[in-house]
């Protein structure tokens, strides 16, 4: 029974000094709990938080990561475009490289579960990286929220949205149930909201002391070339 007891003891102590040794790292680079952490802050009040605030915010186990939406970068491409009509629905700029897909699971719950997927090009770079989780977070905050009240010009810009999301487009009202076509307008919508906003996050990323030339995202493996004439998976990634 000591024995156990001294095991369990030592065990706790050993995990909590860990823990608390992880804690105090302070990363200059941006993972998907970082950059959650950011872009948050950057399209709810304004401004972007700095290198130590955002690692003490940074949640250190998956339990504790925000819930809802969920982020799958490097999916593959019949995940996101399953004919030629889902790929000309896409509204992006024609040297985009991804293309995005919203999922929902319980589209009429007030808190929405699902997953955006994103097929990735091979020539993708950190910047294109940082604008699609831009692009992504935009549509998890709109279909998070609400009621947002109006005092960032972020959150202005996405109005629009918001009301197409929301029934009768009255934003803190009921939500309506989304369809695929529904699904695939709000990606459209918000493409472009992630573009306009996004030199200016990219800008104020750097102001803040991040590095911004590489990123640490969890990423699949699968790239795909894609244009309207078809796609060609990558020979060497196939499996």
């Amino acid at each position: 029974m000591i024995i156990w007891s001294l095991f369990l003891t030592f065990t706790f102590c050993h995990l909590i000094a860990n823990y608390m040794a992880v804690a105090v790292v302070r990363m200059d680079r941006l993972n998907l709990a970082r950059f959650h952490v950011a872009a948050r802050d950057f399209l709810t009040c304004g401004s972007i938080p700095g290198i130590i605030s955002t690692n003490n915010r940074e949640p250190l186990l998956m339990l504790l990561l925000p819930g809802g939406i969920h982020l799958q970068l490097g999916a593959r491409f019949g995940e996101v475009v399953e004919s030629a009509e889902d790929l000309d629905a896409f509204h992006f700029d024609a040297d985009e490289r991804y293309l995005m897909k919203l999922n929902l699971y319980s589209g009429t719950s007030q808190y929405r579960t699902g997953v955006i997927s994103v097929v990735l090009h091979p020539d993708v770079s950190a910047s294109d990286k940082i604008r699609l989780a831009l692009h992504a977070e935009i549509i998890k905050l709109c279909l998070s929220t609400r009621k947002l009240d109006m005092v960032s010009p972020r959150q202005k810009e996405m109005t629009t949205l918001i009301q197409f999301i929301f029934k009768d487009g009255e934003m803190g009202g009921a939500v309506r149930p989304l369809s695929k076509a529904d699904c695939q307008q709000i990606v459209n919508m918000s493409y472009r909201c992630a573009h306009r906003l996004y030199a200016e996050y990219a800008s104020g990323l750097e102001a803040k002391g991040w590095l911004i030339d590489a990123v640490q995202f969890n990423v699949d493996e699968w790239r795909s070339v894609w244009d309207k004439a078809g796609l060609d998976l990558d020979p060497t990634k196939r499996r």
